[in-house]
C-alpha cells in the first residue's frame, strides 16, 4: 500500500474515534493495543474504549485535519504520525482549545498499536527501535540523558533503560538544543539537570556525569546558559510536534 492510502486509514480511525463509533473500528487488528494519553486498552476492550474517548468527544463533533505523513521500517511495517482538532457540528466557528495527534503502527496496512494524545498530556518525542519486534515511545519528560556505548546507543529513562542501535552523532543531530552534548559519551536532557558542580554534573535520578577537564571552565559556562534558556523555550504547541524515529 501507498502512503496515501496508509494515511487515508489512519484519517478513517480518528473520524470514527470523534463521532464514537468505536464498535466496528476500521483497519485495527482484532489484537490492536491502545493508548490513550495515559489509557491502555486492548481492542477487545471496546466499551470501555467507548467510555474513555467520551470525556473528549461528544459524539457530535466534526473533525478538522492538520498534517499528517508515514515512515516506513520495513516492506510491511510503517508509522504514520497526524494531528487534528475538533469542532461543535453545530457551531462551526467554535474550536476546541487543545489538538490532537495520533500515531498509527501498521502491519499490511492494519492497524496494531493506536496511540491518541490530547492537548492534556504529552505526546510522543521519538520512536526508539530496540530489536526487529520492539518499538518504545518515549516522551520528551521521559529522557535523563542519553549515553554512547561501543555501537550502542543507551536511552536512560525515568524508571527504565533502552538500548538501540547507532551513534550519539546521529542522535545530537535529531536532537533540540536543550539536549546538551557533554563530551563524546553522553547527551543529557536540560531539564533533568539536578545540580551543577565544579567538574561533574547530576541529573534527577541521581546518576552523575563528568565534564571534560578539557576547557571545563567555558563549557560550564555553555552547558549553564543552555539550561537558562530552558526556561523561555516556546509552549509545546509552538515546537515541533511530530515524533522522530531513532
Amino acid at each position: 500500500m501507498n502512503e496515501l492510502q496508509m494515511i487515508r486509514r489512519t484519517k478513517n480511525i480518528a473520524e470514527r474515534l470523534v463521532t464514537g463509533e468505536t464498535g466496528n473500528l476500521p483497519y485495527c487488528s482484532a489484537a490492536a493495543y491502545w493508548q490513550i494519553n495515559s489509557l491502555y486498552l486492548r481492542n477487545a476492550e471496546k466499551a470501555q474504549l467507548k467510555y474513555s474517548l467520551q470525556s473528549h468527544f461528544s459524539g457530535k463533533d466534526a473533525i478538522e485535519h492538520g498534517s499528517y505523513f508515514m515512515q516506513p521500517l520495513d516492506r510491511e511495517v510503517c508509522i504514520v504520525y497526524g494531528s487534528f482538532c475538533v469542532r461543535d457540528r453545530n457551531d462551526v466557528s467554535k474550536a476546541y482549545d487543545y489538538s490532537y495527534n495520533i500515531t498509527i503502527i501498521m502491519k499490511s496496512g492494519i492497524a496494531e498499536r493506536i496511540i491518541l494524545h490530547g492537548g492534556r498530556d504529552e505526546p510522543v518525542f521519538c520512536v526508539i527501535r530496540c530489536s526487529e519486534n520492539h518499538l518504545y515511545m518515549l516522551k520528551e519528560s521521559e529522557i535523563l540523558y542519553i549515553e554512547s556505548c561501543h555501537n550502542d546507543v543507551i536511552w536512560h529513562c525515568k524508571d527504565f533503560c533502552l538500548k538501540s542501535r547507532g551513534s550519539l552523532k546521529e542522535v545530537e543531530q535529531c536532537m533540540p538544543e536543550y539536549f546538551l552534548r557533554l563530551h563524546r559519551c553522553f547527551i543529557v536532557n536540560a531539564n533533568h539537570i539536578r545540580c551543577m558542580e565544579e567538574r561533574e554534573i547530576t541529573v534527577t535520578n541521581g546518576d552523575k556525569m563528568q565534564i571534560p577537564v578539557r576547557n571545563y571552565i567555558s563549557e560550564r559556562d555553555r552547558i549553564r546558559k543552555i539550561c537558562c534558556q530552558w526556561l523561555t523555550l516556546p509552549k509545546k504547541s509552538e515546537r515541533k510536534s511530530q515524533p522522530m524515529f531513532l
